[in-house]
């Protein structure tokens, strides 16, 4: 190889890597100018650190100790994982924090970003105050419980989901990373928010975050029960579904709490029933009971249960065999040509158009009384009314 070609081998080695140095650093400072103006934007949009109550792990001295240590220090050791869930849109996300005076393994914590918690929060605050005194929903309990008890501490760090998105080329945990922090009480409806998110969120997925203000206070029967005692009975009984149902929200994931919520309803359920012939033909009692009865209905893990909203009370199995015997069957010559309900002795209702070109005269009427395909003696018709050329339904008088 000649000098030259000596020279330029040279060079083509000298600028091969130097090449790929100022690519990486353009690559860097773009990257770098693209996202300051998102990081600047987001520092006024902190994250927000609070209890997981989705962590089996997760204990309250522990974070305490760690809530203590970021007054001490005004910082923490934070870990998030998988920021790929924090894209927008996202609800909140999971990591680890842990203390940054001593050496202490980490512990589970749930993070939101702080103009998502405090729009959470305002809205529920704006629900509560616009609902009625005597219907509010059960977020108004919610209320009441966490002013009365102690309330977690929040950690807010000077940090946004993307300073950790950024900082790391995969989809998986973000390497601990030591940041500024601030601890302070979480005012009551952050902290509602908070465990509403985490309950929403539980694997079995027995709690829809917008239905709890479809569920009705205890205060609803309670005032009832003022007005008319005989709504005593049932306000007791649904107290105790709410107290259960704010129990498995602290602990979302206990199968034994969700577990004890749905008893509570079906308990309900059934004193509901057995207390409607007290409650029938008092509206005020009757109508904060079905309040209480719809709401639950709307749960997501109580829809099974419920079944559909009703301001009647729900049928057992017996009362259903009961009603059925007031079904008949109305045959010709050729077997049953439609069904019918006795609604007396001697009338029954049926559809106007079992008897499209057919005379009534022509059919009998069948029971079927002890609900094992026996039918009774044919029945004659002796009457309809009204005029089958003026009406969809006809209603037939028989014999007995």
């Amino acid at each position: 190889m000649d000098h030259a070609g000596k020279q330029d081998a040279q060079a083509e080695m000298i600028s091969t890597p130097f090449r790929h140095t100022i690519f990486w650093y353009l690559a860097i400072t773009l990257a770098s100018l693209w996202s300051a103006p998102t990081l600047a934007q987001n520092q006024s949009n902190p994250l927000v650190i609070v209890p997981n109550r989705l962590s089996n792990s997760f204990t309250i001295p522990r974070y305490q100790d760690i809530v203590r240590d970021v007054q001490r220090t005004g910082q923490t050791n934070l870990q998030i994982d998988a920021p790929s869930s924090s894209l927008p849109g996202a609800k909140g996300i999971t990591g680890a924090v842990s203390q940054v005076s001593t050496v202490s393994s980490a512990l589970d914590v749930f993070l939101t970003d702080s103009a998502n918690l405090k729009a959470s929060a305002d809205e529920i605050a704006r629900i509560v105050s616009n609902e009625p005194a005597d219907r509010h929903s059960v977020l108004y309990d919610l209320q009441k419980r966490y002013q009365s008890s102690n309330r977690p501490y929040k950690l807010t760090i000077a940090r946004s989901i993307s300073d950790f998105v950024i900082s790391t080329d995969t989809f998986g945990p973000v390497a601990p990373v030591q940041t500024q922090a601030v601890a302070a009480p979480l005012p009551v409806n952050e902290a509602i928010a908070a465990d509403l998110k985490q309950a929403a969120g539980s694997p079995v997925r027995w709690f829809d975050e917008k239905s709890a203000q479809l569920m009705a206070s205890t205060t609803v029967l309670e005032s009832a029960a003022v007005r008319s005692p005989v709504a005593a009975p049932l306000s007791k009984t649904y107290a105790n579904v709410v107290s259960q149902f704010i129990k498995a929200v602290g602990v979302p994931a206990d199968a034994e709490a969700t577990q004890g919520y749905i008893n509570a309803a079906a308990k309900f359920k059934l004193d509901y029933a057995a207390q409607w012939p007290k409650i029938k033909n008092d509206a005020i009692a009757r109508q904060a009971a079905a309040d209480a009865y719809n709401g639950l209905a709307r749960q997501r893990v109580l829809k099974a249960q419920y079944g559909a909203m009703t301001n009647f009370p729900p049928l057992s199995y017996e009362q259903v065999f009961h009603f059925s015997r007031y079904v008949v069957s109305l045959r010709d010559g050729s077997g049953n040509i439609c069904s019918g309900i006795a609604i007396s002795r001697r009338w029954i209702v049926s559809a106007g158009h079992c008897f499209t070109n057919r005379s009534w005269r022509d059919v009998r009427v069948q029971f079927d009384l002890d609900g094992l395909g026996k039918a009774s003696r044919p029945l004659q018709i002796l009457d309809q009314w009204p005029d089958r050329k003026r009406c969809s339904a006809a209603t037939y008088r028989m014999t007995v």
